[in-house]
């Protein structure tokens, strides 16, 4: 469940492992070792991607998984046919690829 200020266990989880990672890397590779906690659904599907690439999906997951990226238009119902063929974590890693080229500033465009 989210903070008061909307922060999730999540959210906490990336902020903590950036600080670690400049104070003492030795407690960053324990934490990142772990892996986040689960997505609420607040982290949306990008906590999902994250907490799949430590804990793969079960077949089920996985397709509930490519549903909410539908419905969250991710991506298309074409290409939830195709992804529904790879592999579960293969699956997750292009769902990730296509997440980051949407956040990528367009090309010819300034920060």
């Amino acid at each position: 469940m989210p903070t008061e200020d909307g922060v999730t266990a999540q959210m906490r989880y990336y902020a903590d492992l950036i600080m670690w990672r400049q104070r003492a890397p030795e407690v960053a590779e324990s934490l990142e070792a772990e892996g986040p906690p689960p997505p609420e659904p607040e982290d949306g599907l990008t906590g999902k991607v994250l907490w799949y690439e430590y804990h793969p999906p079960s077949a089920r997951e996985y397709q509930q998984f490519l549903d909410a990226a539908v419905a969250g238009s991710a991506i298309t119902a074409e290409d939830r046919d195709a992804l529904a063929e790879l592999p579960p974590i293969d699956g997750v890693a292009a769902i990730r690829a296509r997440l980051a080229s949407k956040d990528a500033p367009e090309e010819g465009t300034t920060t």
